[in-house]
Formats: C-alpha cells, sequence, structure tokens
C-alpha cells in the first residue's frame, strides 16, 4: 500500500489546496493520491515523531502508521481545516502513545524490582494509585492544545521553543496553553495537594 520512505522521488511539497484535494481522492479509495500524500509529507512527520521519540527510526515508523491509520480510517475520519494540521496532529498522538507505552513497561519493571526489596505500606499505596489515576483523567480532560503542550513539555522534557516548532505555534502561545493547563490540574487535583502539602 505504501512505498518505501527511503526511495522516496524528490517531491516538492504539495499546497493545501492540492492535499485537500488528495484527501477527497484518499475517500474515494484512490491509493494513487495517499501516495503523493506520503511523498509530500512523510519527512515532515518523522521528524517531529523523532523529535519525540529521540529515535530517527521511530520517527520513520510513527510517520508510516500515521498514514496507514490514515488508508484504513479514511471512511470514518473527518477532518475540518486543512490535512496537514490533522497529520501532524495524528504524528504527535502516535508519538507520545508510542513513549507512553514505553514508560510504563520500564515503570511497571522498575515497581517489580522495588517489590523485591521493599513492602510498602497498603494505604499509601492505594492513595499513590488514586493520585495517579486522577492525574491521568485530569491530563485526559484538557483542551486539547492544552493538553498536547503539557504533555511535550512534561512527559517529553521539551523546551517550550521545541513545543512551538512540533505544533507550529508561538512560544507565547505555548507559555498561555501551559499556564491554562496547570491552573486547571491545580484545580481538579487540590483534593490531593491538601493531603500532600
Amino acid at each position: 500500500m505504501l512505498p518505501n520512505p527511503d526511495t522516496c522521488p524528490q517531491i516538492v511539497n504539495t499546497g493545501h489546496t492540492e492535499d485537500n484535494e488528495l484527501w477527497q481522492r484518499i475517500k474515494r479509495d484512490d491509493n494513487d493520491a495517499l501516495k503523493t500524500l506520503f511523498y509530500s509529507h512523510f519527512k515532515t512527520l518523522a521528524a517531529i515523531g523523532q523529535r519525540i521519540s529521540g529515535d530517527p527510526d521511530e520517527g520513520k515508523d510513527i510517520a508510516q502508521k500515521v498514514f496507514i491509520q490514515l488508508w484504513e480510517k479514511r471512511d470514518t475520519i473527518h477532518i475540518e481545516g486543512d490535512i496537514r494540521s490533522y497529520l501532524k496532529r495524528m504524528a504527535i498522538n502516535e508519538a507520545l502513545a508510542q513513549k507512553r507505552t514505553v514508560l510504563r513497561k520500564q515503570e511497571l519493571q522498575t515497581n517489580i524490582e522495588v517489590a523485591n526489596y521493599v513492602n510498602p505500606d497498603g494505604e499509601e499505596q492505594v492513595i499513590a494509585g488514586e493520585l495517579q489515576e486522577s492525574v491521568d483523567r485530569a491530563v485526559e480532560a484538557l483542551p486539547e492544545k492544552c493538553g498536547e503542550v503539557f504533555k511535550l513539555s512534561r512527559y517529553e522534557d521539551l523546551s517550550y521553543k521545541e513545543i512551538g516548532e512540533t505544533l507550529n505555534i508561538s512560544v507565547k502561545t505555548v507559555e498561555s496553553h501551559m499556564g491554562r493547563a496547570l491552573r486547571q490540574l491545580r484545580e481538579a487535583l487540590k483534593t490531593y495537594m491538601s493531603i500532600f502539602f
């Protein structure tokens, strides 16, 4: 379905109008339109994936997954605005999802190793588990852009400048989203903050 990215011909990036026309053709099962979109935007999406994952090969893998998902879900995906922004958001979400999976595996392994040496107090363990669930829910409840900015800052340790480049927004906008995210999280987690602080 998708060509080998290493054999992509030198194609000048398509314009917004042409991209949206390609998307309409993809929705009509036109595989050639998918390949054209792939050639035009693969490197950009791979760079986003690499910036978040820290691995060039993972970046390419993330970009390929984005186009596979786009093709497989072409009948159900509804895109408002231009497809370029949508593809970038897909790449960011895919990269974050992969990173979370890796971090969870590492965390699970660490917990298993710690459990071999320590038997933590049951009540503390329950509170810690509830707190983590509450944090996860609060982060997922953030407005979409605030959530993306917060995750890239706190989970991926990107600078505001790097976040701005990844999301194609200004540093001032990144700061605004972070401020809003932190205010909303403080409000959502105030019960636990009163316990621990």
